[in-house]
């Protein structure tokens, strides 16, 4: 999808649905795990969440990440 930004720019965002399926993961595939990929945003950009904040956050993701049918 595409959305206006308030400076006036469009962005493209990316759905959540199909997520959990959707490895490898990151531009370059070099993730192949929600969890590699939550673990390296906590590292990189410092968020300081801890391992159950972790655990928690890749399980929601997975969770809104599901669909039903084919």
């Amino acid at each position: 999808r595409l959305h206006l930004r308030r400076d006036g720019r469009w962005v493209r965002t990316p759905t959540l649905l199909g997520l959990a399926r959707a490895a490898p993961y990151l531009s370059d595939g070099s993730r192949r795990s929600l969890s590699e990929v939550a673990s390296y945003y906590n590292d990189v950009y410092h968020l300081l969440l801890k391992r159950g904040e972790v655990d928690d956050l890749v399980a929601y993701l997975a969770t809104v990440g599901e669909v039903a049918g084919p």
